[in-house]
């Protein structure tokens, strides 16, 4: 099985949009993921509920999707709805952090 990782710093706000406007946007992006890509097997987006104060700046938010070959996690990755939701949120993030692995 693959799994993908991907963490987001969000900018306070952005093209007028605040921040939580923004991550309720990623959600539903995720959302769409689900719909139209049927190599994904488990896909899900949540808040950080973390402290920001704490020993180190907390990040907003973190995307999680499962797949079952790499075949499969290439054909998301290319896939263009997957285009289009990482170019909004890359456009909405300070940064953007990643990892994609074998379990």
């Amino acid at each position: 099985m693959i799994r993908h990782i991907a963490i987001f710093k969000l900018k306070d706000s952005q093209n007028g949009q605040s921040k939580a406007d923004n991550v309720s946007q990623i959600k539903r992006n995720v959302e769409k993921l689900r719909e139209n890509i049927n190599t994904i097997k488990v896909i899900q987006a949540q808040e950080n509920f973390h402290d920001s104060s704490a020993l180190f700046p907390a990040d907003d938010l973190c995307v999680l999707a499962d797949f079952e070959t790499r075949a499969d996690y290439d054909f998301y990755f290319n896939h263009p709805v997957h285009k289009e939701a990482a170019h909004f949120a890359g456009a909405v993030s300070e940064y953007v952090h990643g990892i994609t692995y074998e379990v």
